[in-house]
């Protein structure tokens, strides 16, 4: 297992004082994802087309704070670290969509669902 050390988030895309353009967007991206997720997830009516988007935009939060991170890194180490953790959310995305899209696109999903259930 690789060990985080203390110099794992040296820079936060700083160069010369200055903020890099694609840490700018992506820490951005996440706080707005992380965001709507939220809001999504707390709504008083829930239903599962509303906590699949939350999910979905949870992990596209994630996604995003690890690119982040795998930017800001010095070492390949570190970088191949975060960007596994990139990867695995990353590949969280299709179920989730697909997810929701079955969901979201019929109102009555729990039909849908109770229907695809094996008998």
């Amino acid at each position: 297992m690789l060990r985080i050390e203390a110099n794992c988030f040296p820079s936060w895309g700083l160069e010369n004082g200055r903020v890099q353009t694609d840490v700018l967007l992506a820490v951005s991206g996440a706080i707005f994802a992380a965001a709507l997720a939220i809001t999504a997830g707390w709504n008083g009516r829930r239903s599962l087309a509303q906590l699949a988007f939350a999910c979905g935009m949870a992990a596209l939060a994630l996604e995003s704070i690890f690119a982040t991170l795998a930017a800001s890194v010095a070492s390949p180490d570190q970088m191949l670290y975060w960007q596994n953790w990139r990867f695995i959310s990353t590949s969280l995305l299709p179920g989730l969509w697909i997810f929701f899209s079955f969901s979201y696109a019929r109102g009555n999903d729990r039909e849908l669902w109770r229907r695809w259930r094996v008998a």
